[in-house]
């Protein structure tokens, strides 16, 4: 007789699911090192991302891996970034944020207008055109998902637009740098342009490593800072949302904040707080930690390229353009 009953997977199973990829992304990073002794100029945030790209297409086909991959790339970097936080003065967060607000909130409007009329004058699919400009706009792929909800967007569509914001994500570890020191910026500089120019908080934490780090620390504040808009945004589409369809639902504001404000950028604003009270006690241990699981999510970044795909040409045309506007955007602010 078989049993109907489904087996519960136990917090313990969820663990062992989690320790094959985790596994593989450490030993990407320990890979990466070797080829430092012949690029050293690359850096190890780079070469974890370009080794985990070189070593997807031979792995990532078994699912073993899958759960640690995304567990990797996504939480172990989030903590990497709370985890900076306690060595980051409170005073340089409020001053980054006050100083690179115009910066933000201009590249956020001429994304979201730009989507707007393009995808109208180029007759895009409403939702995945939506999908891209938003995750333009503010943060990548957390953004895709925050308003795919309220938008009412299927599994494709979401994936198509995650695959189309995810190549400009690579495409920023290459160009960025190379563009800073065209541009001779400081670190500074080279900070708020990443922070607001970059999709995704991975990759914004990449590009800016490979510049310094003081660029990365500025970027991760103003990409904090950013990703903040994804609240307002959420809300404004789904109140309008549902008066366009009509719909009777109980739009409750403390609900929609609760479900998509980055609970990671709380966390960060604690971790700063506390940092400060205890005066930096222990930062030196919480930054050395902070960057190895930084390498580690990095490898798990490069892990997950094999696994994107199905992007149309019309998408990334369209996303090319949207990006290169919103790059522009950030660096007239800046030289301005």
């Amino acid at each position: 007789m078989i049993d109907a009953n489904p087996v519960a997977v136990t917090p313990k199973g969820k663990v062992q699911a989690l320790i094959p990829g985790v596994l593989l992304t450490v030993a990407v990073v320990i890979l990466a090192t070797l080829p430092l002794h012949l690029f050293p100029v690359i850096g190890l945030a780079a070469m974890s991302i370009l080794t985990g790209a070189v070593v997807a297409p031979f792995v990532t086909k078994r699912k073993v891996f899958t759960k640690g991959i995304d567990f990797s790339s996504k939480y172990l970097l989030q903590l990497s970034v709370v985890l900076s936080g306690f060595s980051i003065n409170f005073s340089q967060i409020v001053s980054t944020a006050k100083s690179s607000l115009i910066a933000i909130l201009s590249s956020i409007s001429v994304a979201l207008l730009v989507g707007l009329l393009l995808a109208k004058w180029w007759k895009m699919d409403r939702n995945v055109s939506s999908l891209i400009s938003v995750g333009t706009a503010i943060c990548g792929a957390s953004a895709i998902a925050a308003v795919s909800g309220p938008l009412g967007v299927d599994d494709d569509e979401r994936k198509l637009a995650t695959s189309t914001i995810f190549t400009f994500n690579l495409a920023a570890l290459f160009i960025f740098p190379v563009l800073g020191h065209l541009m001779h910026m400081s670190q500074s500089q080279f900070g708020v342009m990443a922070g607001g120019a970059v999709n995704d908080l991975s990759s914004v934490v990449a590009t800016s490593h490979i510049y310094g780090h003081v660029a990365q620390s500025i970027a991760t504040v103003v990409k904090l800072t950013r990703s903040l808009a994804i609240v307002p945004i959420v809300l404004a589409i789904t109140v309008y949302e549902t008066i366009k369809h009509k719909r009777h639902d109980n739009v409750r504001v403390s609900v929609v904040v609760a479900k998509t404000l980055p609970k990671f950028i709380v966390l960060f604003i604690a971790a700063t707080i506390v940092g400060n009270l205890t005066r930096h006690i222990g930062a030196s241990l919480f930054a050395s930690v902070s960057t190895y699981t930084m390498e580690i999510a990095l490898a798990g970044i490069g892990l997950s390229v094999a696994r994107v795909r199905g992007a149309k040409f019309s998408m990334i045309l369209f996303g090319a353009a949207l990006w290169s506007v919103v790059t522009l955007a950030t660096i007239a602010n800046i030289k301005l």
